[in-house]
């Protein structure tokens, strides 16, 4: 149990420890059984050595010699109560190993299985949570790849629209600026050429070099001549005054620059192919043409591991909620455990000193004491001590549902079955709350609103309120002013509208059926409808009765809201039996559906006695639990025992009453006791002729009932308590 959660292992060690204590408990009283079985063959052969010294004795003393016979009689005596003493040690025996050890035995071995069964379930469990762990990681991870590929790809589509973006403005600003140049070389040239025809041929070299600026000049001042391909070689050299314009100036080195940014983003765009061949996203763009195709590959790749890693999520948290399912039984059994050890070793402590007290009168004192001892155990005070000390510290927060628009509930109400609300919200009865404060605020203020439940409320406010509800369910009021009637009313059928299993599953043919007999014999229909409500569960029986109770209050005030036991059975039949008519196979004649008609008008009949409880399961009578444990007693011994028990009782604190024979005559009791086992069982036991009988009285005084743990005296041979046990949860030894 390594991999196991710290709760789990504080689980199995607490289990482990309670069968650890309960094992020593078994090796003590199995020790105990050897020593005094042990004890009790020695005492039988020290008897029978005596008898056998006795009748030497006897057969070997002279003639005429005075023997005491008081003495003699004493000494019989005294052989005769410890043949006595061993015999009822020896039953002492028989009894403590039938009703104590293997007892304790047998819970021990069904103990051991439940823990078994306790400790695989949750290696199970445990595990298929952490495997499955792993798997949602390797989901993640493979959604987050593929949310990078879209990333990407995106990313990439925007860099080539830049691209051609920048490549459309380059072209466009280089055909505008080409002209700028060209009509400034045509001037120069027909200056030249006007020159040249003025000059003649031997001028040219001069004016070559004088037009050449010197080397001192400084390099600002002259600007190189943004030229096409057009132009000779020679013309590239030459040096052109800087241009009279400023405009054009700026242009040409916003075009310089335009052009410098658009080679550097072709060139890294070059790059990264080169260097990252092997990218996903890229060798996908080189392959796949058009662009837009890879594009919906992408995201249909990324919504599928979405979706992947959605389910995996669910099913994890699945997993994570059947390993809380599984710790909270095993906590509920380690409960249980605690429980009914504290019972059982309760039960068999008291069973052993009085089957003690009964062995040896001398022991009282000491017995009186281990039974006050073993009475001041009180399961129910173990259990809440174990409780309160491990729940605060290992009870995890509560996850609640948060709703994109309200934000998080704290009550999921509706589609909830009623049996499953019942078991998560134990405190609240077997009603839902929803369900019992929409019926008391419509008896409040909506008994006399014509049309109520047949008019329905507007669907947005419907639905606003089933949200204010679910928000907080045990904090949530209505208010008159800003919650209409038809609305309450509304949330209350759409509450019944979507309940997993309908309030009462009752087939409409069935119930077509049933309404045709209720014409023919009313008395046998109404048995069968009973038998019907009966076979639903308490929760589904508490809630229709509520129900019905209601919705016959609002057909008493039918002469003001219009609303008859038949217009409410119409409204609420399909509510309450979810059915669709529409999928039944009914004859083809007409059809009549009375049934939730009856049940409004004929609510006290048939609702009569119901809710009826579930019986619980692992209830156990304390009757039933010492019915197999019988103890034979001689009615002598039993007498004595009442009247030994009652005075150590007294002086222990029990309730003072006026003193009876059977406290005064306790030395008595002491003799009837020594001498009652020696009688025949068939005869009636007589006291000796010393000691005349006390006449005990009929009935001992009356016990103090509002003790926590009332001592029965009346009955020895039964147990002289009884044992106030809560309602044990369901535990996986149930299964």
């Amino acid at each position: 149990m390594s991999s196991n959660s710290p709760r789990s292992e504080e689980v199995i060690g607490t289990y482990t420890l309670l069968l650890h204590q309960l094992d020593s408990f078994t090796a003590f009283f199995k020790k105990r059984c050897e020593i005094e079985d042990d004890y009790q063959t020695q005492l039988t052969r020290l008897v029978s050595r005596q008898h056998d010294l006795d009748r030497k004795l006897a057969q070997d003393s002279p003639d005429g010699l005075s023997i005491p016979q008081t003495a003699r009689e004493a000494w019989l005596e005294m052989n005769a109560n410890v043949a006595q003493e061993a015999q009822i040690r020896k039953n002492w025996i028989k009894l403590i190993k039938q009703n104590v050890v293997e007892p304790l035995e047998r819970f021990k071995s069904s103990r051991e299985r439940t823990l078994n069964r306790i400790r695989e379930e949750l290696r199970s469990s445990i595990h298929e949570h952490k495997e499955y762990l792993s798997t949602v990681q390797r989901l993640k991870k493979h959604y987050d790849r593929k949310c990078e590929e879209v990333a990407q790809f995106h990313a990439v589509s925007e860099a080539i629209e830049v691209r051609d973006k920048l490549l459309e403005d380059q072209r466009l600003a280089h055909s505008d600026w080409e002209h700028v140049p060209s009509k400034t070389s045509s001037t120069s040239n027909n200056s030249t050429n006007s020159v040249d025809h003025t000059a003649g041929p031997s001028a040219t070299p001069s004016n070559t070099s004088a037009s050449r600026p010197s080397s001192d000049a400084p390099n600002h001042s002259r600007q190189p001549v943004i030229i096409s391909g057009a132009t000779s070689s020679a013309l590239r050299d030459t040096v052109t005054p800087s241009p009279a314009n400023p405009i054009q100036a700026k242009g040409t080195d916003v075009l310089h620059a335009l052009r410098a940014n658009t080679n550097n983003l072709i060139q890294r765009l070059n790059a990264r192919k080169e260097n990252k061949s092997g990218t996903a996203a890229t060798n996908h763009i080189e392959d796949l043409r058009p662009a837009a195709l890879r594009g919906v590959k992408v995201k249909r790749e990324a919504e599928e591991a979405d979706r992947d890693y959605r389910k995996g999520i669910f099913h994890l948290e699945t997993l994570r909620l059947r390993k809380e399912q599984v710790i909270r039984g095993a906590r509920r059994a380690t409960e249980e455990m605690v429980y009914e050890l504290s019972g059982e070793a309760k039960e068999s402590f008291s069973y052993y000193n009085d089957e003690t007290r009964i062995q040896a009168v001398s022991w009282i004192s000491i017995c009186d004491h281990a039974q006050h001892v073993v009475m001041k155990v009180n399961p129910d005070a173990d259990v809440r001590q174990y409780t309160d000390s491990t729940q605060i510290e290992y009870e995890e927060p509560q996850v609640l549902y948060e709703n994109a628009f309200i934000g998080p509930c704290r009550s999921l109400l509706f589609g909830v079955a009623i049996n499953d609300y019942c078991a998560s919200n134990p405190g609240k009865g077997s009603i839902p709350l929803i369900v019992k404060m929409c019926i008391e605020e419509i008896d409040r203020n909506g008994l006399k609103h014509e049309g109520i439940y047949r008019i329905s409320g507007k669907m947005h406010s419907v639905i606003q309120l089933v949200h204010e509800i679910e928000k907080d369910e045990d904090t949530f009021k209505f208010d008159p002013e800003r919650h209409e009637i038809y609305t309450i009313s509304g949330v209350l059928k759409l509450y019944l509208r979507q309940l997993p299993q309908a309030l009462f599953p009752f087939p409409l043919v069935e119930r077509v059926s049933l309404s045709q007999q209720l014409e023919e014999s009313r008395e046998e229909a109404f048995r069968l409808l009973i038998k019907r409500i009966r076979r639903l569960p308490p929760a589904h029986q508490a809630t229709l009765k509520l129900l019905c109770e209601h919705l016959h209050r609002v057909a008493s005030f039918s002469s003001q809201n219009k609303m008859t036991f038949s217009n409410l059975g119409l409204v609420f039949s399909p509510v309450v039996f979810l059915d669709d008519p529409a999928g039944q196979q009914l004859p083809a004649q007409n059809w009549k559906d009375d049934i939730m008609e009856v049940l409004i008008e004929h609510h006290d009949t048939l609702f009569e006695g119901l809710p009826i409880a579930e019986p619980a399961s692992l209830e156990r009578s304390r009757s039933q639990q010492s019915a197999h444990r019988n103890r034979t007693i001689s009615p002598s011994a039993r007498k004595s025992l009442e009247a030994v028990r009652y005075e150590s009782y007294s002086i222990s604190g029990s309730p003072q009453t006026s003193p009876t024979p059977s406290q005064l005559l306790t030395q008595d009791a002491i003799d009837i006791l020594s001498l009652g086992d020696q009688m025949p069982s068939d005869s009636p036991a007589q006291p000796p002729a010393a000691h005349p009988s006390p006449q005990l009285p009929p009935t001992l005084p009356p016990v103090d009932t509002s003790s926590p743990d009332p001592v029965a005296i009346s009955n020895p041979p039964r147990r002289t308590f009884s044992i106030k046990r809560k309602p044990r949860c369901p535990s996986l030894d149930d299964k």
